[in-house]
């Protein structure tokens, strides 16, 4: 990586995008990405970039954590609505 903040730009832009999003499926989704995209800033990075995307992964799990029973109710009731259009 040339820039060392570059490694933390993804994760956060994809973890405020994640907070200020209505649905919960698609808050859910972007927590996850963010999780798994602040995993290399975790281990490879060095100094603040480090400390960076150790929180970015600590706070996304954790919101992803509170979103799910969100995003299961919401797929439920997908499933659902699609059953009654298919029958």
């Amino acid at each position: 990586m040339r820039s060392p903040g570059a490694a933390v730009i993804l994760p956060s832009l994809l973890f405020m995008t994640g907070l200020l999003v209505l649905s919960p499926s698609a808050g859910f989704i972007l927590m996850v990405l963010t999780a798994i995209f602040a995993i290399i800033p975790s281990f490879r990075g060095r100094g603040a970039v480090r400390i960076i995307g150790i929180a970015l992964l600590i706070l996304s799990i954790a919101f992803s954590v509170s979103y799910y029973p969100q995003f299961r109710s919401e797929q439920r009731e997908f499933i659902q609505k699609g059953r009654q259009v298919s029958d």
